[in-house]
């Protein structure tokens, strides 16, 4: 007889800590509300073929890609996928090599998707530009209440549309990267909010 799969006290499959992409398609295809595939090695492509496997999923809940080598190009089919998914609620992308290209997709994914609570894009070479988009993006997010973009190449260029950001978004408790103690006050505060001054345009 073959032998059992087993799952920890959610009902998911336990597998190893380095599952790649074989073992993320199984855990999608058994069902798992958390399908791990960090240090995986995966490139592009295989970030297209996990696109193509998470098409119609009604179960998944966190999505786990850390420490990858996932640029613009494999993350713009899977944020396709993943844009109408309503069961995500985690989803890091962290230590990949998304760029300012790659933020321009996950930007149109926060723009969009409405259930995501937890959301990390750290370590991913992106700039003030892709910053800018995502800042941008976050005004028009209610779902969001953790975001991290720590550890990529930002100015203060980038921290004055992330705190503007902020002073419009009434989800994020909790926001990493922004090196600027305004967005601390933000969140500090309680009640409603008004604009920095000289964020008025």
């Amino acid at each position: 007889a073959p032998r059992r799969a087993r799952r920890d006290d959610m009902g998911n499959t336990l597998r190893s800590r380095n599952a790649g992409l074989g073992e993320a398609v199984r855990s999608i295809r058994d069902g798992d509300s958390y399908v791990f595939a960090g240090w995986a090695h995966l490139a592009d492509d295989q970030a297209t073929k996990l696109a193509k496997a998470l098409q119609g999923n009604t179960t998944l809940v966190n999505l786990d890609l850390f420490q990858n080598n996932i640029s613009a190009r494999g993350i713009k089919p899977l944020l396709d996928v993943l844009s109408s998914n309503i069961t995500l609620q985690n989803l890091c992308l962290s230590s990949n090599k998304l760029g300012d290209n790659g933020a321009a997709y996950v930007a149109d994914f926060i723009r969009n998707n409405k259930f995501v609570k937890e959301l990390s894009i750290a370590n991913n070479q992106i700039t003030d530009d892709g910053a800018i988009l995502l800042a941008d993006a976050l005004k028009a997010n209610s779902s969001l209440e953790k975001f991290d973009i720590s550890g990529n190449k930002l100015s203060q260029i980038a921290y004055d549309a992330l705190v503007e950001a902020l002073a419009v978004n009434t989800s994020i408790e909790d926001i990493r990267g922004v090196e600027d103690d305004r967005a601390q006050q933000i969140l500090d505060d309680e009640g409603d909010l008004e604009p920095f001054p000289h964020l008025i345009p």
